[in-house]
């Protein structure tokens, strides 16, 4: 197994996961791939594919290109480690924000139900669920129920779908 020595232009684009599970997933790569680097830098016995030994020149040239990816694979080790506490500390913030506002959501009350729903599927919106024109029609149509009862869709909340 070799490393990538990729151009020093495509391996410096860090591009933000999309999603927790992708950060976690790129992390654990990025591990093994660190990893197996370090394993072939302790390989002084450098061979081309043909089983012929690299000279000096060769194996310095190759050496530098795995030092510099296995430094590449640190920074964005510690990238994803950033985005992963940053991620995580804002689902804690967004869970207790969600439960304090549930608190004040009346179970015997229809329209307060109603307002409580509402402002859920609008923060849903807001961390990107894709609602078809039939689930957003419906979320307009409770907003013009809760207004038409005179209890306004947003209280608490400043933005729902």
């Amino acid at each position: 197994m070799t490393i990538d020595t990729a151009t020093p232009e495509r391996q410096n684009r860090y591009i933000e996961p999309a999603s927790l599970i992708e950060a976690e997933e790129r992390l654990l790569l990025l591990k093994q791939r660190k990893s197996e680097i370090e394993v072939q830098l302790g390989d002084r016995d450098r061979r081309h594919p043909d089983g012929q030994r690299l000279d000096g020149e060769e194996y310095w040239a190759w050496r530098h290109s795995a030092i510099y990816a296995k430094g590449h694979a640190e920074r964005e080790i510690l990238e994803l480690k950033r985005w992963i506490r940053d991620e995580k500390f804002r689902g804690r913030e967004e869970s207790r924000q969600i439960r304090a506002e549930m608190a004040n959501v009346n179970l015997n009350d229809p329209l307060s139900l109603i307002a409580g729903a509402h402002r859920l599927l609008g923060r849903l919106g807001y961390d990107g669920v894709q609602f078809s024109d039939e689930e957003r029609s419906l979320i307009a149509s409770l907003r013009y129920s809760l207004r038409q009862s005179h209890v306004p869709p947003d209280a608490g909340d400043e933005g729902t779908a």
